[in-house]
């Protein structure tokens, strides 16, 4: 048995999941499955029970926002924690929203991998 955090990231850049996922699994504290179809996620949650949602904004099938809506409306998923990645807005522009977007945490996909992980921390930890 494993105590490393389990986290879930749908994200449609299959190069980009490869490379968060790659980032954060070499901390040795995470266990990443990726999905790049927002569609895919609410199975995929049910099979890999993450302790933590890591959820691109913008996706062609279905953009983050949606995704969200649809685990929010599950009673088995609604509580897993979110945080939001985008690469629309760099991490200047994070810093002007106070790291927030509908107040769920955002991260730059551009942040580096210590900043990515340590939000994910500080939601994980409340």
């Amino acid at each position: 048995m494993t105590d490393k955090r389990r986290i879930l990231m749908i994200d449609d850049d299959p190069s980009m999941s490869g490379i968060v996922k790659r980032n954060l699994e070499q901390t040795g504290t995470f266990e990443v499955r990726t999905e790049q179809r927002g569609a895919d996620g609410l199975q995929a949650a049910r099979e890999f029970r993450p302790d933590l949602l890591l959820l691109d904004m913008v996706m062609p099938d279905c953009d983050g926002g949606n995704v969200l809506a649809l685990f929010r409306n599950d009673d088995e998923l609604k509580q897993i924690p979110v945080v939001f990645l985008t690469g629309t807005i760099s991490e200047d522009g994070m810093d002007a929203r106070h790291g927030q977007i509908a107040g769920y945490p955002v991260v730059s996909k551009q942040a580096k991998p210590k900043t990515l992980a340590r939000q994910i921390e500080q939601t994980l930890r409340g």
